[in-house]
């Protein structure tokens, strides 16, 4: 594995520039607000178009260790930088960034601190990183997939410390790739429901996918 290397963000007009210096690429740029790339960039330059004001980038590696590097944001019609934001801590769960339209939508039980969860399809569209879910469980129909993954000092931690249940909103059969495989391999869970959330147990961070 590269180590993952980036510059300091800054502005050229209204929109954030930074590079991508090294690391195990290509790599997801991502964040809280802003425009940011639909799919995977390159090594180099990168630029966020605007006007915006971009909070909590993070730049996540997509193979090798699979770091991920938090920039915090800037605002560029000022060219303030925006510090990241402080992670919220709990000593049974820790959720979050998961846009979903109810609070109801996602349940972690079990986890450790500094565990976080990113939408990636939501109802059959794809909500980001494009490519996430692979096709065959895309063409069951997928109503919910959420990635979990754990972030100590902006490295990525591919383990928990005991297994995780993970309950996903709605009723279907509910798969697991493990963030440890590289690729990730999808196999199906034994799961129950429990309050119109389908629950599974997981061993290590990874992507939940819950399907028709």
């Amino acid at each position: 594995p590269i180590n993952l290397s980036v510059s300091a963000l800054s502005c050229v007009g209204n929109n954030v520039v930074f590079t991508i210096n090294a690391g195990d690429g290509d790599f997801m740029v991502d964040g809280t607000s802003g425009n940011f790339p639909p799919s995977a960039v390159p090594v180099g330059l990168v630029t966020l178009i605007g006007p915006a004001t971009w909070t909590d980038i993070i730049v996540i590696e997509q193979r090798g260790d699979r770091q991920s590097l938090p920039l915090g944001g800037i605002d560029c019609s000022t060219g303030v930088i925006i510090p990241p934001s402080a992670p919220i801590t709990s000593s049974a769960v820790t959720v979050l960034g998961c846009a979903l339209d109810t609070t109801d939508g996602l349940d972690i039980f079990n986890a450790p601190d500094n565990t976080y969860c990113r939408i990636l399809m939501k109802n059959g569209g794809v909500v980001s990183y494009s490519g996430a879910v692979p096709a065959d469980l895309i063409s069951l129909g997928v109503i919910l997939a959420v990635d979990v993954y754990r972030l100590q000092g902006g490295m990525s931690v591919n383990t928990f410390p005991d297994y995780a249940r993970v309950c996903l909103a709605g009723t279907g059969r509910l798969f697991y790739m493990d963030a440890r495989q590289a690729p990730r391999i999808s196999i199906e869970l034994a799961s129950e429901i429990v309050d119109g959330l389908t629950c599974g147990w997981i061993p290590a961070p990874g992507t939940l996918i819950l399907t028709n």
